[in-house]
């Protein structure tokens, strides 16, 4: 069987984000990482139920955050 999300794919970002014990990347609520202008979403920030829709809705609220902080407010 294989399942997404048991095992993050962040290799490639292990020098450049803070990542929990399990290789997921730290994350806040809308996405935001432990460097200025990154933000992670779905099954690499340790979601509570990995699944498409939960990654689909991480996605959505990074998504507006970003948009906040390209605009300046």
């Amino acid at each position: 069987m294989i399942k997404v999300g048991v095992i993050p794919n962040t290799d490639w970002c292990r020098d450049a984000l803070a990542l929990d014990d399990e290789g997921f990347i730290k994350s806040d609520p809308r996405g935001r990482v432990s460097r200025a202008n990154v933000w992670a979403a779905g099954d690499v920030v340790h979601p509570l139920r990995p699944s498409i829709a939960v990654a689909i809705g991480c996605a959505a609220l990074a998504v507006a955050d970003i948009r906040v902080a390209l605009r300046g407010h």
